[in-house]
């Protein structure tokens, strides 16, 4: 009893501890998945917010493309002398000053032309500070003016950090420089804030984008970061975002528990995006760092967005609950297992003392040729030499034998979870001298064996007796395999009648290649690749017609599912709307929802062959353009659905209206038709899905017009 209790504190603490370990992975996990929906949400609004603002930057760039008193200043800057270009700078500055007040209030903080040298040309924002070389400082202007390609991204300067778009100036085909249109973060931030629900946005910048970049004088508008060494903010000389990051104590409280957070320090070396959830007095935040990268592809910062994340304290307070629910369980689990083994050790003792009380039984069926099986309470107790030798290898139980049996959907074949339920609520009517496939682990081949099960000693207690078959049965399938043999090679002469016609196709394709290569150095190339179109296409057709054929003799029974026949005729009208509508056929549909168990595959292959035999009778009949209908409906009929095809092409000839389902048949030129694409919907239609089609001439109206065509009927069971 000591060595129970024992046993049960030491399980106890081993499955909880794992239990709890297992469940704040889970509980990482979960959070994880929508930290990252909150990371990736951001990302996308900023991805949008920059497209945005480059569509703009674009369509400005394009106005002043075509302001030729702009372009003309350009041109004569580029060519005048030092004295004159201070002069055409002033008289830029005064053309275009106005149209600057306008960007800024779009969110444009830097206008910025540049020379075709990659030098300032004028700043609008800071129209004192001209000339100096950019094109090693600004990866952007280098490829602007070295490259003449427009550049699109983040960058430090020389006086702001902003998101850039440049674009080069090519006036008469002479490169006169680069234009840039510079986004605040102020701007970005103001956007991410209308679609994003969050507290706040900063940009972090590391120095290489800041005071490594900037003039001297314009150091004043950056200030340390308290989360990162050598990282930096906008301060309020530039950014309205600092006051307001200064003045919010539950962002500066946040950073402050970030600073020291293990999670962040690791996280950041990586300079990749990543999240921080955190919970601070009973309230859920997430904190996501968005990587920010400049036009060379190298590191820049953050974009910090500071969020609410309250699903973070539902969550925990949901897996605090579980462990200590899951705690109790694992208890009460426990306690279950250890009576559960001491139970199981009593019931081995008894089944011992039974087996020597039934040695006579024993010796009686080990002496039968048949399988026999016997159950108490439906758990085998035993079994004979004959299934030992064959099967088990001398040990046996109930699983073992469950294990061997294999599932079929045959005919009067029994499947295991069948035979497990006949043996479970002890009803045998339905398996009894039916046939059960069991895989012979010795020989390592199927049998198949009949069926006898029978109670004996009361009610709780039965035998089952398999005698094996598999003899008897490959005899009948041999017979089978020789009548389907008989009937494929029947199907030959059909094979080679359906390749005569691709088969000239690809000769004639082929023959005239050869004749152009032999006699024509200047051969056609795009009538080359047209014949070799041709050909390919041809050679798909013959591929598909054996599939078809072999089609036809499958009746497999497992690749039939549930589906809705009215979303299945949309399926064929999509496959084939666009050869209709080329040939002027008017389509109409009236398809109510109905659902079948049948094969949907065969269905689509029938209807298409039907759909195509209408458009050839179009076309050979040369109906006219306005007079062309395909009428397709859907009806349910007690335990069928009905599909009607009605065309307007004339009627089928009553004289031959009986034999269009033969093989061979055809109404249409040798070089055309091949005999065997309705023929081929009967055989679907009848042999797979077990239907019936039927076919006659109908005169209807429709539109004030009098038509006249075939009706192709149906009839398909709604299941099989």
């Amino acid at each position: 009893m000591k060595k129970n209790k024992f046993l049960f504190i030491l399980y106890f603490f081993v499955i909880g501890f794992i239990f709890i370990f297992v469940l704040e992975k889970i509980e990482k996990n979960e959070i994880d998945i929508l930290s990252k929906q909150r990371l990736e949400s951001t990302q996308i609004a900023y991805n949008s917010i920059l497209d945005t603002y480059k569509l703009a930057a674009k369509k400005d760039f394009n106005f002043l493309m075509k302001q030729e008193k702009i372009l003309k200043l350009l041109h004569q800057f580029k060519y005048g002398n030092n004295k004159d270009k201070n002069v055409y700078r002033g008289l830029l500055y005064r053309a275009l000053y106005k149209d600057y007040e306008i960007l800024k209030s779009n969110g444009i903080r830097q206008f910025h032309f540049h020379t075709h040298k990659g030098e300032s040309l004028l700043r609008f924002h800071n129209p004192s500070n001209s000339a100096d070389s950019l094109i090693d400082l600004r990866e952007s202007i280098n490829i602007a003016n070295t490259k003449l390609k427009t550049s699109f991204g983040f960058e430090g300067g020389r006086v702001y950090p902003g998101f850039r778009y440049v674009f080069p100036i090519v006036y008469k085909e002479d490169h006169l420089g680069s234009v840039e249109f510079s986004i605040s973060f102020d701007a970005v931030e103001k956007k991410l804030n209308s679609v994003l629900s969050s507290k706040m946005h900063m940009l972090l910048m590391n120095d290489q984008t800041t005071l490594k970049k900037v003039f001297n004088s314009k150091k004043k508008y950056f200030e340390a970061s308290v989360l990162f060494k050598d990282y930096y903010i906008e301060n309020s000389l530039i950014s309205s975002l600092s006051k307001k990051y200064h003045e919010n104590k539950l962002i500066k409280s946040l950073d402050n528990i970030i600073k020291d957070d293990k999670r962040f320090l690791s996280s950041h070396q990586k300079h990749k995006s990543f999240y921080l959830p955190i919970l601070k007095d009973d309230r859920g935040f997430m904190v996501t760092f968005l990587a920010v990268y400049d036009t060379k592809k190298m590191f820049a910062g953050y974009i910090v967005s500071y969020m609410d994340f309250e699903d973070l304290v539902n969550i925990a307070n949901k897996y605090d609950i579980f462990k200590a629910l899951g705690l109790v369980l694992i208890a009460l689990f426990v306690y279950l297992i250890s009576i559960a083994v001491e139970h199981r050790s009593r019931t081995i003792k008894n089944k011992k003392e039974l087996e020597k009380s039934n040695i006579n039984l024993q010796n009686i069926i080990d002496n039968q040729k048949n399988l026999i099986i016997i159950y108490e309470d439906s758990e085998i107790i035993t079994v004979n030499q004959k299934f030992r030798e064959l099967f088990t290898d001398n040990s046996f139980c109930s699983s073992s034998f469950e294990n061997m049996i294999l599932d079929t959907n045959e005919e009067d074949y029994v499947k295991k979870v069948n035979l497990q339920d006949a043996i479970s609520y002890k009803n045998f009517s339905k398996i009894n001298n039916k046939m059960l496939k069991i895989y012979n682990t010795l020989l390592k081949k199927e049998q198949t064996y009949l069926i006898n099960i029978n109670f004996y000693s009361g009610n709780n207690s039965f035998i089952l007796v398999l005698t094996d078959i598999s003899e008897l049965i490959n005899l009948q399938r041999i017979v089978y395999t020789q009548s389907k043999i008989a009937a494929v090679g029947e199907m030959i002469g059909n094979i080679a009648h359906q390749w005569r016609q691709p088969l000239s196709v690809i000769t004639t394709c082929v023959t005239g290649l050869k004749f152009q290569l032999e006699y024509n150095d200047d051969f056609d190339k795009k009538g080359f690749i047209e014949s070799f179109d041709r050909v390919n296409f041809q050679a798909k057709y013959l591929s598909k017609t054996i599939d078809d054929f072999r089609n036809f003799f499958k009746d497999d029974g497992l690749s039939s599912k549930e589906f809705k026949v009215n979303e299945l005729i949309e399926k064929v009208f999509d496959i084939t709307k666009d050869s209709l509508k080329a040939n002027y056929i008017n389509v109409q549909i009236d398809t109510p929802e109905v659902s079948i168990f049948n094969n949907d595959s065969v269905i689509v292959q029938a209807l298409i062959n039907i759909i195509n035999n209408a458009k050839d009778a179009f076309l050979d009949k040369n109906i006219s353009s306005d007079d062309r209908y395909l009428f397709i409906s859907l009806n349910k009929k007690d335990d069928c659905i009905v599909i009607k095809v009605i065309d307007s092409a004339g009627g089928i000839d009553e004289s031959i209206i009986d034999k269009i389902f033969d093989p061979y048949f055809t109404t249409k030129h040798q070089s055309v038709g091949t005999g065997i694409g309705l023929y081929m919907t009967h055989q679907l239609i009848t042999k797979q899905l077990k239907g019936k089609i039927l076919v006659k001439n109908k005169t209807y109206k429709y539109n004030n017009k009098s038509l006249k065509g075939a009706q192709f009927k149906i009839e398909i069971p709604i299941e099989i």
